[in-house]
């Protein structure tokens, strides 16, 4: 689990924790596979508790770290 970056939440008016849980690159195809999750400061997973926009902003920020790797 690597930690990402922090992102500030309006929808839960809170700072969650971008994390990577899981990530798989093929080569050959070019296709990029992950999971990601968003913590707040318990570190419980608040995933589904954002905005349809906050979880597609998390997510991308997801894929750009996972791509980078």
């Amino acid at each position: 689990m690597e930690i990402i970056e922090k992102y500030y939440s309006y929808e839960l008016e809170k700072e969650v924790t971008v994390v990577l849980t899981w990530y798989d690159y093929d080569v050959a195809t070019n296709y990029l596979d992950f999971e990601w999750e968003a913590h707040d400061e318990t570190g419980k997973d608040v995933r589904n508790e954002l905005s349809g926009a906050e979880e597609d902003e998390c997510e991308r920020i997801a894929r750009r770290y996972a791509k980078s790797l």
